[in-house]
């Protein structure tokens, strides 16, 4: 189930059949985008007896860098979300980006210098408050042109929207599990709150960061004071490129020497090439087998699922695979 390549955000495809089969009851088929999508309740259902089952630390967040094209984004999510099980932290969830946005670069330069991958976070970072702030990011000049040209190609430029991953994929089954995710913006927008009755009122007994995934947006976002926030947590990448995997208990024990364990928020980069061995680990913990299923059938939103079914409706059968995307708010509606 590896996503797609960094060209196009390529789906999954080409090394194994998708026949239908049943899923909750009924028979599933492929959806639009070239994979089957099982049901919410199917998927909770399965697991049943695991409800609850994770153990997250409360106060203890994960972020991670997305990079590329939508394949990569879509499989860094799902190791960002094993990851967040074997650390026994809060997934901080990243929105959606452009291919355009942030590049990789070469593997085995980036891989092989941590300085190289703090930067990949710090430049995931940026890009993720400039999308939650709307505004859009300054192309380069060409050369020979001049600033004031170069400003109004800027002003041009339509706003990158705001794409929650939480209104991409359905949650729900991990979450049924005891997982806790955290939309990003609504993150920042319960700090910010929190920071404001602060000012208003003196110290609040809650801290900031101790049941984010409960707040909702709570109100806008000081992009300065969220960056500097960022910027005061550790960067510790994990082995990526030919190296040899790092288990479960390898990376717990190694979290737990430096105490990077008791970070309330842990940055690590990106993880599409990151070298996760959790195979043990799944045949030895029936949650993580668990949360790792859920992870590998991720299903879309029910709005994504009903608006590429709509359109498969409309279109010629001789398709491989079909990309959904919501349009920029400046950008004209499609037809």
């Amino acid at each position: 189930s590896r996503g797609g390549g960094g060209g196009g955000g390529g789906r999954r495809g080409g090394g194994r059949k998708s026949g239908d089969r049943t899923v909750g009851g009924k028979t599933g088929r492929p959806s639009s985008v070239g994979r089957v999508e099982p049901s919410e309740s199917a998927g909770e259902s399965e697991e049943g007896g695991l409800a609850g089952c994770a153990r997250v630390r409360p106060g203890r967040l994960l972020v991670y860098a997305a990079h590329s094209g939508f394949g990569n984004q879509e499989l860094s999510l799902r190791r960002a979300l094993l990851l967040a099980y074997v650390l026994n932290r809060t997934l901080v969830l990243p929105p959606l980006l452009r291919q355009a946005d942030l590049s990789f670069g070469p593997p085995e330069r980036r891989c092989a210098n941590a300085s190289r991958m703090a930067q990949l976070q710090r430049s995931a970072e940026r890009v993720y408050l400039r999308r939650l702030s709307g505004a859009a990011a300054s192309p380069p000049a060409p050369a020979g042109s001049s600033a004031s040209a170069s400003s109004s190609a800027s002003a041009s430029a339509s706003p990158p929207s705001y794409e929650a991953l939480d209104q991409i994929y359905s949650f729900s089954a991990l979450r049924s599990l005891g997982l806790r995710l955290v939309d990003l913006r609504a993150l920042l927008g319960r700090r910010a709150a929190l920071s404001a009755a602060q000012s208003r009122d003196g110290p609040v007994r809650r801290p900031a960061v101790r049941e984010p995934e409960e707040a909702g947006v709570g109100g806008p976002v000081d992009v300065t004071a969220a960056a500097a926030w960022l910027d005061s947590a550790p960067v510790a990448p994990l082995p990526c490129g030919r190296a040899g995997g790092v288990s479960a208990a390898e990376l717990r024990e190694a979290h737990r020497r430096s105490r990077l364990g008791e970070a309330a928020l842990l940055r690590v980069s990106s993880l599409y090439f990151a070298k996760l061995s959790l195979v043990g680990l799944r045949k030895t913990d029936p949650c993580f087998g668990a949360v790792a299923r859920a992870a590998l059938r991720l299903p879309f939103h029910a709005a994504v699922q009903a608006a590429g079914g709509a359109l498969r409706r409309r279109l010629p059968k001789c398709f491989a695979s079909l990309h959904l995307r919501q349009p920029d708010a400046a950008a004209a509606p499609p037809p």
